[in-house]
């Protein structure tokens, strides 16, 4: 019954219309993100460090847009938010603990 059924059934096409959908919004999502939401960029030197200064206060997000950073046998993401205050440093440190693990999240 089920092989004969397997011609209607929309499944695979439903599943191959949803990886060609996020696909293409994994390719266009840092395009968007860089070009209308980036407030800052930095690189880190080779303890990790880097710095941003210079932003107003307000609600942020830290994001590493899309691309991993090896960390061990993880492949790294972090997409955190964040609150700057008036007259008020913060600090944040990126680590394994409040990143995501990209292997993991591809599995979805």
């Amino acid at each position: 019954m089920e092989l004969e059924l397997d011609g209607v059934n929309p499944a695979r096409k439903w599943a191959a219309a949803q990886n060609a959908h996020r696909r293409r919004v994994q390719q266009l999502a840092p395009t968007e993100a860089q070009t209308t939401y980036l407030a800052a960029k930095t690189d880190t030197d080779l303890d990790g460090h880097g710095q941003i200064r210079g932003l107003p206060p307000g609600n942020y997000w830290i994001s590493s847009l899309g691309l991993t950073a090896a960390a061990g046998d993880a492949r790294l993401q972090w997409d955190l938010p964040i609150k700057i205050e008036t007259n008020r440093t913060v600090r944040i440190e990126l680590t394994n603990l409040n990143a995501t693990d990209n292997l993991s999240s591809k599995a979805r």
